[in-house]
């Protein structure tokens, strides 16, 4: 995991930043297991790519973790900085 960004009262990001223009499944697997160890936090999981022009990345890459491209990821750190914490 590359990056941890607070975004707000009991709201974390995990950033996982990769080169790769393709993602798989495998490359979430450091997110999910410190995303095991949150309890009380409200966590948004992210894997952070290039991506391909005109190809559709799939979304969702392991359960609670999205795949997004670099040039979205100022629109997801706002989203996560909008939800509610944990209750």
């Amino acid at each position: 995991m590359d990056l941890v960004v607070p975004a707000g009262e009991r709201r974390l990001v995990l950033i996982e930043a990769k080169a790769s223009r393709t993602v798989t499944p495998r490359m979430g697997a450091p997110l999910q297991r410190l995303g095991q160890d949150t309890d009380g936090y409200d966590v948004t999981a992210l894997v952070v790519h290039p991506g391909r022009p005109g190809a559709q990345e799939p979304a969702a890459l392991l359960p609670g973790i999205r795949a997004i491209t670099d040039d979205t990821l100022g629109t997801a750190l706002d989203a996560a900085r909008r939800r509610r914490g944990p209750a």
